[in-house]
């Protein structure tokens, strides 16, 4: 198993995500646009590029001339290359890519400090 991951602490701005994007599928570039915020656009723009440079790197071809589909879950998965299993996540300031030749998942979450009286409040009226 390997995991990539990256720590996305630039500054963004809207002409490198476009940029970036004419490295990836057009179908890729549309489910990035839907993004509300850019930061979370940009995360997955990585997301994309990190499969990419994977993919070529171990088969010789990227995700242009890669079909991506989806199993009945919605777990995406290379239907020219079965061996080849991944998952990406990202949160926060970074994107985490796990590779595997088997079925592999990840998951990274920001974690935020939580004020606990609100839930006390909340669900227990205190």
């Amino acid at each position: 198993m390997k995991f990539i991951f990256v720590n996305c602490l630039k500054k963004k701005s809207q002409a490198e995500l476009e940029m970036l994007s004419e490295r990836v599928p057009d179908e890729r570039q549309k489910r990035i646009r839907q993004f509300f915020h850019l930061e979370d656009a940009y995360r997955a723009m990585i997301g994309d590029l990190l499969l990419n440079h994977v993919l070529q790197e171990k088969t010789g071809t990227g995700l242009k001339d890669t079909v991506i589909e989806k199993n009945v879950y919605g777990k995406p998965f290379l239907y020219d290359y079965p061996a080849f299993q991944y998952n990406i996540s990202h949160s926060g300031k970074y994107v985490v890519c796990a590779l595997h030749d088997q079925p592999v998942g990840i998951d990274v979450e920001k974690v935020q400090s939580f004020d606990l009286r609100i839930a006390k409040h909340l669900f227990y009226g205190v």
